[in-house]
């Protein structure tokens, strides 16, 4: 249905129709010159797809299309988001200095707040974009619990207030970065990390969701690895958003809490493997834009054995027992050390 339709640049299908487009999209975008459609035969469509008839070329079965488009979950266009709002045309060429002009922190800053139920209206209003399709339903604070913070994936959060190692209260820390933000203030560690327990739970509610058993499946246990790897390295993002920068995200890297016997042990793999950190986020990113949750294990697993050169059973092993804490008798099992 949408093989070879030709759209202008700014038409309103490339908002909810830019690949990839559905699970094992292989959709492209080619970007032709008026002289090229015009040679090329093509015409310049003006309304949106409608619906009609694909044909499969290779069995000659036809097939109705009712809703032709991107599939549910992938309506949306990541690039035009990021740049929406801003002036391209008072700032052609956009880089990290025009960028900042437009997205000025003080323009970003939050307003204070006073209570927890303040704080949680407030993520509701500046966080929802991050949140995917759904938005942020609900905050609830609580306390005593044995997590940071929590969500279902459908747009509700838990906030818990409860002291762990290093005095590290989430929910305290997360409101305090909240008003020192409003102020245009750095924020310390600790609150620059509830910044980013904050993300980890947002990326929750972007992910696309699959059966990964309970809290101690092994699914699980690399869903969480992917996220919380993923989250400690774009985390500045919900932070610039607030108009605040990141100063601690290297403390965060190395120190922070969440997962974090887990996240040491996945670093030391990489540095075994020799895939570099650049690398490896955009094939993150690309998972958790495109996977199921279920399947990040097995994705997650032939990444790693294809960017190394390694064996998939020795990578798989690792992976199996990343939790260990011998894990370097676990990289010399694997003939890895």
């Amino acid at each position: 249905i949408l093989h070879l339709l030709v759209y202008p640049v700014d038409h309103e299908f490339w908002k909810t129709n830019y690949p990839p487009n559905g699970f094992r999209c292989h959709c492209h975008v080619v970007t032709l010159s008026s002289r090229q459609v015009e040679k090329q035969g093509l015409t310049v469509q003006k309304e949106m797809p409608k619906p009609g008839v694909w044909t499969d070329p290779k069995t000659g079965y036809e097939y109705p299309v009712n809703f032709p488009g991107a599939d549910k979950g992938f309506k949306n266009n990541p690039g035009m988001d990021w740049l929406d709002g801003l002036d391209l045309k008072k700032y052609p060429d956009l880089n990290k200095k025009s960028y900042e002009e437009q997205r000025g922190p003080a323009s970003k800053r939050p307003a204070p707040v006073t209570t927890y139920a303040e704080l949680g209206e407030a993520i509701k209003q500046r966080c929802a974009g991050f949140a995917g399709k759904g938005k942020i339903r609900k905050v609830v604070t609580e306390s005593g619990k044995d997590y940071f913070m929590a969500t279902d994936g459908q747009g509700t959060l838990w906030l818990n207030s409860r002291t762990f190692a290093d005095n590290f209260d989430a929910l305290r820390e997360l409101k305090n970065a909240w008003n020192n933000l409003a102020k245009g203030k750095t924020l310390s560690f600790h609150e620059e990390y509830a910044i980013e327990s904050l993300w980890h739970e947002l990326i929750h509610n972007r992910q696309k969701p699959g059966d990964i058993g309970d809290k101690k499946s092994p699914l699980r246990r690399i869903m969480e690895i992917v996220t919380q790897w993923t989250a400690r390295r774009t985390y500045p993002r919900l932070l610039e958003a607030l108009g605040g920068k990141a100063a601690h995200q290297e403390e965060v890297l190395k120190k922070g809490y969440g997962y974090g016997n887990w996240i040491k042990n996945f670093d030391r793999f990489l540095e075994v493997l020799n895939i570099k950190e650049e690398d490896l986020l955009q094939e993150m990113l690309r998972i958790m834009a495109t996977v199921s949750t279920a399947d990040y294990d097995g994705e997650l697993k032939e990444l790693l054995a294809e960017m190394s050169g390694v064996e998939f059973v020795r990578v798989a092993y690792v992976l199996d027992n990343i939790k260990k804490a011998d894990f370097e008798n676990i990289l010399a099992f694997a003939e890895l050390i």
